[in-house]
């Protein structure tokens, strides 16, 4: 799933002062904390919202967050449904 497509994501705090770049280039992947430069970012209010929406949020957790505004996507959104499949089949959630 990784080679299919090249892009870079960010998950960070409305601050700036927390968050990490992940890196999918040609089926590999790798990570820092250069914040700036992405495809798409998912930028939250704080690290407390974003723990409690991404741990205990279910289903329904990402959509509530941006209703009230403790969320923003930034960049090319059409890249979110892309990358909420790689996690969620990383993390066991959903089969391939």
């Amino acid at each position: 799933m990784m080679s299919a497509r090249n892009f870079v994501f960010v998950i960070m705090t409305e601050d700036g002062q927390i968050g990490r770049r992940y890196i999918f280039k040609d089926g590999k992947y790798s990570s820092d904390k250069v914040l700036s430069d992405y495809n798409i970012a998912l930028v939250w209010k704080d690290a407390k919202v974003a723990f409690q929406t991404l741990v205990f949020g279910g289903q329904s957790g990402l959509q509530e967050a941006m209703n009230d505004w403790k969320l923003k996507i930034l960049g090319n959104t059409d890249l979110f449904n892309f990358f909420g499949v790689v996690l969620m089949t990383a993390l066991g959630k959903m089969k391939r």
